[in-house]
């Protein structure tokens, strides 16, 4: 069992420094005994001892950041880290345990009381270190404001007189190494192995479990092809795949023999209207409540079908082998990570182009991608998939 920083309480009748020291050493000793600290581990004199990570960015993005969390963890194993997130991203980070608290903003057009209140508790939090992954004059202005001796972070707009050390950007890598480059200035090393991080809750897992096998659908024994044809909110034509073509891909997996799950974000209610026309039955179709219900059925999958969005990242967390539809985004920056994932995308001249370009071409690197080249993909993919089930035993 993980601890956690809320298990270790002072004793009631010595809340004085003896208390913290003992509460201290509990802790530091729990973790040399777990995963966060291997044998032999001592903690440096100039260590960080709390560490501010902060991004106002959708949950896709977050957790493309945990690559950087997995590196301070390795590097600074008695650290405490605090995440400074956007409300609608933070689900991303809940029960991980490279996290150790969440200080919740408003999203996007939040009242100045709720900024008041997030930086009274970046404030209240005294780190030592603050790591600000984007541009953010806000995120910026409360560490400085807080009295965070170093702060690192990628130059904000208007505030840079608020960051002790830039982040160099690199527009030419993934986003996970751009977002590594925290680790660079502050001398660490990069994981051994890039990968995404959730953690999905054994309640949470059972939930779906019992959500599919109420709808004629066996986890474990069923292949099942979680198809999400939504794309988020910002730049959704260039990014959404004909839904029609969605539902023919499902038409696809049913004539295989497999189980078809076509799942919609909370704000994509209007998406599962017409996903079941003209298909076979068995299909269902899914309206997930919240991120954490959405990351409770893809981890249920075998492969996850996904448009250039969310589930795209949420499904390489999970560990799913991952198909993704591209339109005009760029691949070499936002494609990805697992060694099995494939990537379905027109090569045109254009793309890929700016997320704010106007499009001229009526949307041609999606409008024109046909439904028997991504069911392609997806056939070798359930094949090398099988192929890896029957090696493993």
């Amino acid at each position: 069992m993980a601890f956690r920083r809320s298990q270790c309480q002072l004793p009631t009748a010595r809340p004085d420094g003896l208390g913290l020291a003992l509460c201290s050493r509990i802790l530091h000793t729990r973790r040399r005994n777990g995963r966060r600290a291997g044998p032999g581990t001592e903690r440096l004199v100039n260590e960080p001892r709390n560490i501010l990570v902060g991004m106002i960015g959708a949950a896709g993005d977050v957790i493309l950041s945990t690559p950087l969390l997995e590196s301070l963890d390795t590097a600074y194993p008695y650290a405490r880290v605090t995440y400074l997130v956007g409300r609608r991203a933070a689900p991303a980070l809940r029960h991980l345990e490279l996290v150790d608290n969440l200080i919740e903003l408003n999203d996007s057009g939040s009242g100045r009381l709720a900024d008041l209140r997030a930086a009274w508790q970046v404030r209240k939090g005294r780190f030592d270190l603050s790591i600000m992954l984007d541009r953010s004059d806000k995120l910026a202005a409360m560490a400085w404001m807080a009295g965070i001796p170093r702060r690192i972070g990628f130059e904000p707009a208007r505030a840079a007189w608020a960051v002790s050390q830039f982040i160099p950007r690199d527009p030419d890598v993934h986003r996970t190494a751009y977002l590594l480059g925290a680790a660079e200035v502050l001398g660490i090393p990069p994981p051994a192995r890039i990968r995404l991080h959730y953690a999905r809750t054994r309640p949470e897992s059972e939930r779906a479990q019992g959500t599919l096998r109420n709808a004629g659908v066996q986890p474990k024994r069923d292949v099942i092809v979680a198809i999400c044809p939504g794309s988020g909110s910002r730049h959704w034509r260039k990014r959404r795949w004909d839904v029609r073509r969605f539902a023919g891909l499902a038409d696809h997996a049913i004539r295989r023999g497999w189980k078809p799950v076509v799942i919609a974000g909370a704000d994509e209610a209007g998406m599962l209207e017409g996903i079941g026309d003209g298909l076979h039955s068995g299909i269902l179709r899914y309206q997930a409540e919240d991120l954490r219900d959405m990351g409770a059925i893809l981890g249920e999958a075998t492969i996850v079908v996904s448009n250039d969005s969310l589930p795209v990242h949420l499904g390489g967390a999970l560990g799913k082998p991952v198909l993704a539809v591209y339109g005009y985004s760029d691949r070499r920056h936002w494609g990805p990570l697992g060694n099995h994932d494939r990537i379905v995308q027109l090569d045109l001249p254009c793309s890929p182009c700016p997320p704010d370009f106007p499009c001229d071409r009526d949307f041609e690197c999606l409008r024109e991608l046909p439904v028997e080249r991504v069911s392609g993909v997806l056939d070798e993919m359930m094949s090398a998939e099988a192929a890896d089930s029957g090696s493993r035993g």
